[in-house]
């Protein structure tokens, strides 16, 4: 049923005579599709865009399919961005930011312990970041490991003070376990 679907939406311009887009149209997706200001629907559909392209090479689709995999997240849309990960990680294995965006979106839905693997593996990767401690702190919270979570909040927040929704999950940790005080102050820095 998905591939119908799927077949429908990409063939329906076609078959109303529109075509795929030209040359100078797909070069102006790809601004598009990388813009993380940009609305979310147009950079899904930039992106899904250049991705009917010939010739990307495996790092370019990888790097497409990550971002529109962002995008169907933001949009509130977390299965649709596990799929689009896991094709980025399919073509680009191992790559940290994508590990790391899909341990955030496995953990909004709920796969905490596929989500730590890959928050482990990112952070195993590369230098950590605060993002990637705040996915892993995200997903521990998820879990219900408060005292992880605190723990990974806290390295985020060593690595960039001011990072608001590591300021926000600690402060959830700090409210669910009784210390209003320092919740509230986190919840007002963030």
């Amino acid at each position: 049923m998905m591939s119908i679907l799927l077949f429908l939406v990409l063939a329906l311009p076609l078959l109303a005579g529109a075509g795929l887009p030209s040359r100078a149209q797909t070069a102006d997706d790809q601004p598009l599709c990388f813009d993380q200001h940009s609305e979310l629907e147009s950079r899904i559909a930039n992106c899904t865009r250049l991705l009917i392209q010939k010739g990307l090479d495996a790092i370019e689709q990888a790097k497409i399919y990550s971002n529109r995999g962002v995008a169907f997240g933001q949009n509130g849309e977390s299965k649709r961005a596990i799929v689009d990960l896991d094709r980025a990680l399919q073509l680009k294995p191992n790559d940290p930011a994508i590990l790391n965006n899909r341990c955030y979106f496995l953990a909004v839905t709920g796969q905490t312990r596929k989500a730590l693997e890959d928050c482990d593996a990112a952070l195993r990767l590369q230098q950590p970041t605060a993002t990637m401690f705040d996915s892993r702190g995200y997903a521990h919270l998820r879990a219900g490991h408060l005292d992880l979570a605190l723990k990974d909040y806290n390295a985020a927040l060593q690595l960039d003070p001011g990072y608001a929704s590591a300021l926000w999950g600690r402060g959830l940790v700090r409210h669910r376990t009784g210390d209003a005080a320092r919740s509230a102050d986190d919840f007002e820095a963030a």
